[in-house]
Formats: structure tokens, C-alpha cells, sequence
């Protein structure tokens, strides 16, 4: 019904040469008032009677805007740099209004200016007799002094909506262009930099996209990024500009721009916005990447739980409390990651729960440690937390913890499954406070083969039972052979270490000889390798086999750092076509030549 309106034949007072008329009020009542006929008939009697200038061109684009019609940006000598701003809003919100539509059908202008525009009641379409006025029937003829007739406005919008996005990006560059020009040499500062802002940002933001899509730009869209951080953004501070600001954010190279321009989109947007919670995240990076760990942990605020950043800004707080050696704040923040739920496949609070481990592994395992290992997720996953802080004990050293989790689990956890992986952790706790008594009982306990087991068990399925076992005894051999290694050359290291190798090779003689059947037999056979040919006794003395093929030589452990967690930050999400309006209409008045539409006026 709108385009049918639009389309709808405007019917004009009657047939009446421009002489002989005399126009009466202000230049922009007509448009102020919502007078369509009014404004064409303004601009075109300007034209005939000699007293055209830019502000004429400004109301014919009005028009033309208005009826979904090209509108052409043409200037006259004088060149006024306020008219000139309001004709490239003019079509630069002709040329969005057409890629919206092209992109997403009508429905993408609802909510917009255009949508309010295009409404049949907007507009005053039809004119009151004057005296001098002669009601003709309608008719497609007319002279060529006469005042406009039906013909001249009739709208074309139902046309809109074909854009290619060749098409599109070459619209938009050409518009995009004179508007950038504008607000870098003439308009910056001023009141008229708020719309030529608003109009390159979404501008260049929609230039991403379609050369994300494929479209090619006749100029790269790196260079004209650059232009625009250059620019100093306008006073006046509306949620159009946090988004605009939030984007140079996204776009910024060095996180000193980043930070100046998330702190600007902050400042502008409702703490109730998306945008609000992405510029507080972009802030909340840079300060960590410049090291403000005391300023970070101090900011309690965050998003929802729901929200995308919502993660990484809680373990950027709590990582910077912990930087700034603050324990009780870092595990205040931390724990508000978990509450009943694991890790998952978060990064950010996976990074989180093996920090909040690393912590509490500093101290003697009692029931408050336990309760805090409780609240770092499910109920049901309690034991696999212990477990994990009882391996971390160990990987820190402290060894007199990891044991006291590990008796824990095994008194309370009935799943004998689970019972070789607690004496193997109580192995190794033995392999570091230098007990090999303790450790030849426990080695000794993950190796057991029942006897009554074995007996119900077919010969062939006797290797896939005990792989969990065998996979454990491996792993400690696999853990204290290079730790020996890092002993060092002195006396007293290579005495240590002798001792060592021999109750391992002994160890390992003993299962090898009980057990044809396991699956780690071929990893323990390599390991017997090394451990002995390690021995001082050995004919060879050192684990590297001269000739070919060379044995492995065990060197020592890695250190890896900690995860990098860039590679998982989340993506700025910034709302690609938010209809805010750069419209001006133009009034009356010394110092009042423009008025921002943000509705309908």
C-alpha cells in the first residue's frame, strides 16, 4: 500500500505560468512543514525566476529523495559548504536506503527515517486553491513556464532493490568519497561533523563486508580505514557514535588507538547495549596489554552471563589480580566462572580453572581447599577436579600434597578403575620425596595381576582389561626418566640417579616378565632400553647407541608456557546496518541553517 501511495497521482492546483506566481513564506516552510508539492514547487520557481543557488539543489534532492528518484549532487559557483554537507546526506541515505533494500528486501529500512518517509500520512501531497489558481482537469500536457505538474513527482520506489554489490560498493565509494573530504578538511569540529561521522563509519563498516563478500574496491580499504582513525571524532555523544567509535576500535592497530577509542565508544554507549560490553572489553585488553594489572583487578563490572565476552573479560580481571599478587582477589573473580558448570571447551575458563589449581596447590590439602575444588564445577566431576589438582601439586612440587589427595581419592572414590591413576600419582609423589620403598609398593600395586581376574578372563582379552593399568605404569617411567635427567653431573646426582635407574630397570624386568600380554609392551620395552643402557655398569654407559639406528638419548623435560589464548578472543560483534538517520532539514533563521532528523520531524 505504501508504493502504491507513493505512486499515486499527486493532484496540483491548475495550469499556472512561474511569472506570474510570487511564493509566499519562508524559503524551508514548505519542507518544514511536510509540503512536498510546496518544496518542488519552491525549488523549480527559484530556478525559472533566477534566484537559484545550493540551498535550491537541497530542496529539489528532497524531492527527490523523498520519491525514491535519483538525486544527483549539483553545486552552483558559490558552493556552500552547509548545503554541500546536507546533499551528500541526502544521497548517502538514498544510496543505504538501496542497498538495504537490495540486501534484505523492504523489511531492512522498517525503523528507519526512510520508513518514515515513505508513510502515505507524512507528507502533505495535495495543495490548497489559491486565488490566483485555476482548477484544470488532470492532464499529461502542460506548458514549459507552468508550475509542476502530476507527472513531475510521481515516485519510483517500487524500482528500488536491484543493486548488484558492484553496484553497491561503487555507490557507495562514490558517495563515501566527498563525504570523507568533507569531514577531514572542512566540517571536523564543527556541528556539521556529526553526520558526515556517522555517514563514512557505516559507510566503511558496509565496504568490509561486501569486499568480505568478494567485491572489489578501487581503492584498498586498509588506506581509507587509515584516514578515518585519523579523524577526531565529534563532541556530541549519541549510541550512533559509540558504534562508530567501537568500530575504529576493531579497526585500530596499536593498543594506545584501541584504547582511545573504546574509552570514546564507552563513554557514549548505554551500559544496557551490546556495544557497551564490547568497547569495556576492548578497554579491558588494552590496559593487560600495557601491563595495568592493579587498575584491571580492581574492575569488578561484567557482562552478563550470556554474553560473548563475557569469559574473556573474567579471566583478563582475575589474570591481572594475580599479576598484581593479589591471591584473595584473583579467587574471588576466578570462581564466578564456574558455579556448577566445567570448563567445556571455553578456553577462557579452562585458562581459569588450571590458574585457580595452580593457586590452591601452594597449600596443604584440607577441607577448605576441598571445598573450593568442589565449587570449580559439577558435583559429579568432583573426583576428576582432585585428580587434576593432585597432578598439578605434583608439576609445582609439592609432593606431600598430591599424596594427600591421592590416599583421599582412593579412600573415598569405590571405582577401582580409577585406582591405578591414584597410585601412580602416589608413585610419583614417592620418585620425589627420594622414598623408593614407597615407590616399589605403589609401582607395584598399579602392575598387580589378580589372580582370580586373570582366571575369568580369556587369554585374549586380558591386554584391552589391564590397558589402563599398564598405561599408567608407562607413563610414570615416561615421567621420571627425563626428570633424572635433570639431575645434573655431580656426585651426588649421579649416585641419586644410579639408585634410581636401578629400582626402574628392576621394575620394569619384573612386569615385562609377567605380562607378554599388555598393550605397552612395546613402550616399556623401548624404555628398558634406555633406563639400562643409562647405568653405569652398562658396557655402553650413556643412552646413545653408536652406528645406525641411533637409540634416543633422554635429555631432559620441556617447559611449555602457557596457552596462547589470542588465537581464542571473542570477535567484536558490531551491528553492520543499525538505521540510525544522518538526515538534516534545512530552516530558517541566522545560525539555524540545519536541524539532525532522528525522527520523524
Amino acid at each position: 500500500m505504501r508504493l502504491l501511495a507513493l505512486g499515486a497521482v499527486i493532484w496540483l492546483g491548475g495550469c499556472v505560468p512561474f511569472q506570474t506566481v510570487e511564493l509566499d513564506g519562508e524559503r524551508f516552510e514548505a519542507l518544514q512543514k511536510r509540503d512536498l508539492v510546496g518544496t518542488d514547487q519552491r525549488a523549480r520557481w527559484e530556478k525559472q525566476v533566477g534566484q537559484e543557488d545550493d540551498w535550491t539543489s537541497v530542496l529539489r534532492a528532497w524531492v527527490s529523495f523523498s520519491m525514491c528518484e535519483s538525486i544527483g549532487m549539483r553545486f552552483s559557483s558559490t558552493n556552500d559548504l552547509r548545503a554541500e554537507v546536507h546533499l551528500v546526506l541526502l544521497e548517502f541515505e538514498s544510496v543505504r536506503r538501496e542497498i538495504l533494500v537490495s540486501d534484505r528486501g523492504w523489511s531492512a529500512v522498517r525503523g528507519t527515517v526512510s520508513d518514515s518517509l515513505l508513510q502515505p500520512e507524512h507528507w502533505a501531497r495535495y495543495r490548497q486553491e489559491a486565488e490566483h489558481e485555476v482548477n484544470w482537469p488532470a492532464a499529461r500536457e502542460k506548458w514549459g513556464d507552468e508550475l509542476p505538474s502530476e507527472q513531475d513527482i510521481i515516485g519510483s520506489c517500487q524500482n528500488l532493490g536491484k543493486l548488484t554489490p558492484k553496484e553497491q560498493t561503487e555507490r557507495l565509494e562514490a558517495v563515501m568519497w566527498p563525504a570523507l573530504k568533507l569531514l577531514v578538511e572542512e566540517a571536523q569540529g564543527g556541528p556539521l561533523a556529526e553526520p558526515l561521522y556517522l555517514a563514512v563509519g557505516w559507510s566503511l563498516l558496509t565496504l568490509e563486508r561486501l569486499e568480505q563478500d568478494g567485491a572489489v574496491l578501487s581503492r584498498e580499504l586498509d588506506d581509507l580505514i587509515e584516514i578515518f582513525l585519523k579523524v577526531e571524532a565529534p563532541n556530541s555523544r549519541s549510541k550512533e557514535i559509540a558504534q562508530v567509535e567501537l568500530n575504529r576500535a576493531r579497526w585500530a592497530g596499536s593498543s594506545a588507538e584501541r584504547l582511545t577509542f573504546a574509552q570514546a565508544a564507552l563513554e557514549s554507549a548505554s551500559n544496557e547495549s551490546a556495544d557497551y560490553w564490547y568497547a569495556r572489553y576492548l578497554v579491558q585488553k588494552s590496559r593487560y596489554e600495557a601491563g595495568e594489572w592493579e587498575l584491571l583487578s580492581s574492575d569488578a563490572e561484567l557482562p552478563p552471563r550470556n554474553h560473548p565476552v563475557f569469559t574473556a573479560m573474567l579471566w583478563r580481571t582475575a589474570s591481572a589480580a594475580k599479576k598484581a599478587n593479589r591471591p584473595e582477589v584473583f579467587l574471588r573473580i576466578a570462581m564466578q566462572a564456574f558455579e556448577d558448570r566445567s570448563p567445556g571447551r571455553d578456553p577462557f575458563v579452562a585458562a581459569l580453572y588450571r590458574s585457580v589449581l595452580e593457586l590452591i596447590s601452594e597449600y596443604p590439602f584440607d577441607e577448605r581447599v576441598a571445598e573450593i575444588v568442589e565449587n570449580l564445577g559439577p558435583r559429579n566431576q568432583t573426583f576428576a577436579r582432585w585428580e587434576d589438582l593432585a597432578r598439578i601439586s605434583l608439576d609445582r612440587g609439592y609432593p606431600e600434597n598430591a599424596s594427600a589427595i591421592a590416599l583421599k581419592l582412593l579412600g573415598e572414590n569405590g571405582d577401582a578403575r580409577a585406582h591405578a591413576r591414584y597410585h601412580g600419582i602416589l608413585a610419583l609423589s614417592a620418585f620425589m620425596d627420594d622414598d623408593q620403598a614407597r615407590f616399589v609398593r605403589h609401582a607395584r600395586q598399579i602392575a598387580k595381576r589378580d589372580e582370580r581376574v586373570l582366571s575369568a578372563l580369556g587369554t585374549g582379552r586380558r591386554a584391552s582389561f589391564f590397558s589402563g593399568p599398564d598405561e599408567e605404569f608407562a607413563r610414570i617411567l615416561r615421567t621420571t626418566l627425563p626428570i633424572m635427567a635433570e639431575w645434573g653431573e655431580s656426585n651426588e646426582a649421579r649416585e641419586m640417579r644410579e639408585r634410581w635407574l636401578r629400582v626402574l630397570v628392576d621394575e620394569m624386568q619384573r612386569f615385562l616378565r609377567s605380562t607378554e600380554e599388555s598393550v605397552v609392551r612395546p613402550q616399556l620395552l623401548e624404555l628398558y632400553r634406555i633406563a639400562s643402557e643409562s647405568l653405569a655398569d652398562h658396557p655402553r654407559g650413556y643412552a646413545q647407541r653408536l652406528g645406525s639406528p641411533a637409540s634416543t638419548l633422554v635429555i631432559g623435560t620441556v617447559r611449555v608456557p602457557d596457552s596462547n589464548l589470542e588465537v581464542h578472543e571473542p570477535k567484536v560483534e558490531v551491528s553492520e546496518l543499525r538505521p540510525f538517520s544522518v538526515l538534516m532539514v534545512p530552516s530558517d533563521g541566522a545560525g539555524n541553517q540545519w536541524e539532525l532528523l532522528r525522527g520523524i520531524p
